[in-house]
């Protein structure tokens, strides 16, 4: 096998490697912020037996992460969660495609200079 197309196969494998791990960190985000929204919800649902009002807190990750200004405690806590999320679903999808490309470009290289030199051979009539 020739170089180009082991550093275009050692790439790709790369790729699918960073996009593994990415997928598998953005399951664990995922988990964590489930296990953060459940959490305000039962400090939310202590708060109102306690209380006896019926306040309810919010705490959607989609929705905290849209507010304007800096949140503090587990809402502060559930919006960095989301946007940590966001970005894990994003990045690793990015760098495997920006790895798959720059591996690639040898071997097109490659395989277009054989094409021009096989185009070359027909007009001299080799």
């Amino acid at each position: 096998m020739e170089k180009p197309a082991k550093i275009f196969i050692g790439g790709a494998l790369c790729a699918a490697l960073v996009a593994g791990v990415g997928a598998l960190n953005t399951v664990r985000l995922k988990s964590n912020l489930r296990a953060l929204e459940a959490k305000c919800s039962e400090d939310g649902k202590r708060e109102r037996e306690r209380t006896g009002l019926d306040l309810r807190p919010v705490c959607e990750g989609e929705t905290l992460s849209e507010l304007p200004g800096q949140l503090v405690g587990i809402q502060g806590q559930i919006a960095t969660a989301r946007h940590d999320v966001r970005n894990s679903q994003a990045m690793p999808g990015l760098i495997a495609i920006g790895l798959l490309i720059v591996s690639a470009i040898p071997w097109t290289w490659y395989f277009l200079l054989r094409r021009i030199r096989e185009l070359r051979d027909a007009i001299v009539g080799k």
